[in-house]
């Protein structure tokens, strides 16, 4: 009889006990799925933000401002508001892009106005003249006097249409290019700045040149702020050098723009790229080079810059060379490295 009972109170721990691991092992495993839930849910999460986040180091403000989110959480609320943070610096950054167009734009104008005054003149005096013979001249001669006006008036046409082209707000648009015409275009449009500013241009582009994935005109934008700041810098006049090659080995275009201007201190040259600084005084808006870093930072390459007081400054660019769609992520991960 007690042995009886004593095999069923040890049956009945023996169940309870069993029981007891049974009821730990389910809690833990619930304790476990809930776990792995969140813990996927969260690093999912975060892993959108850390996205977001490398996307706007990159200057891409746009794919972050464009994402949907739906605040359901903390970390929803968070990415959201980055976001919109995105976006509202998207539109300041365009609005700092247009108004150092502008502020270019001005000093190209009178530049302009200058070359404008060669062609018109020689309009003018060609009109008279064929005024003054118009009774002697024979027909082939009136012909050659016609085509004489159309080529200046053509000549007037294009200085006009690029000056339109450089100052016409445009939505980013990258396509493939040829540096090359980019970088004529470019010293094209400061031409009449450095025939005035009695600089001496000497350009040096290494033949058969890689394309390069750009946005045309911000390219020029910057390409035009750095000639004209490397004119004002040699108020006696100078020599402007623009070199242009590549480094296979990165993958990049290399420009190097440089003047025999009086330098830039080392102080200087620590804040050189910040908003709103500058060394002319009154006469900058100290957004030149910072909105020239922000759009070559945007197409995933670098500026730098080396000068010595006294003897003069050298911008260098560095821009990315055109790959094939197969070929573009493998490089651009290979630049993040």
């Amino acid at each position: 009889m007690l042995k009886r009972e004593r095999t069923d109170v040890n049956n009945i721990i023996q169940h309870s006990v069993i029981m007891l691991v049974i009821s730990l092992g389910v809690v833990l495993l619930f304790q476990l799925v809930v776990w792995q839930y969140f813990f996927h849910f969260i690093i999912k999460e975060l892993a959108i933000m850390g996205n977001m986040i490398q996307m706007a180091s990159q200057g891409k403000l746009h794919e972050v401002a464009k994402q949907n989110i739906s605040p359901k959480n903390e970390i929803d609320s968070a990415i959201k508001a980055l976001a919109d943070m995105a976006g509202e610096l998207e539109k300041r950054e365009a609005v700092l892009l247009q108004s150092e167009k502008l502020a270019s734009l001005g000093i190209l104008i009178s530049g302009v106005a200058h070359e404008l005054g060669n062609p018109l003149n020689n309009i003018s005096l060609m009109a008279q003249g064929y005024l003054n013979l118009y009774d002697i001249l024979g027909d082939g001669e009136k012909k050659n006097f016609m085509a004489d006006v159309l080529t200046q008036t053509e000549r007037i046409s294009k200085i006009i249409n690029n000056l339109l082209d450089f100052s016409r707000k445009k939505k980013q648009e990258l396509k493939e290019y040829d540096p090359k015409s980019i970088i004529e275009r470019s010293i094209a449009l400061v031409a009449n700045q450095i025939k005035i500013s009695n600089v001496k241009l000497h350009k040096h582009l290494k033949p058969n040149l890689p394309h390069i994935y750009v946005d045309t005109p911000q390219i020029e934008q910057v390409l035009v702020n750095l000639l004209i700041n490397a004119i004002q810098a040699m108020p006696q006049g100078g020599d402007l050098t623009v070199n242009v090659g590549q480094d296979a080995k990165n993958g990049y275009l290399v420009i190097h723009i440089k003047d025999t201007g009086a330098g830039i201190s080392k102080e200087d040259l620590l804040h050189i790229f910040d908003p709103f600084f500058t060394t002319k005084g009154t006469k900058g808006t100290g957004l030149g080079l910072s909105v020239s870093y922000g759009i070559i930072r945007q197409h995933h390459g670098d500026i730098t810059v080396e000068s010595e007081e006294g003897r003069g400054t050298t911008f260098t660019l560095k821009i990315p060379i055109y790959q094939p769609k197969e070929k573009e992520e493998d490089a651009q991960a290979d630049r993040n490295h």
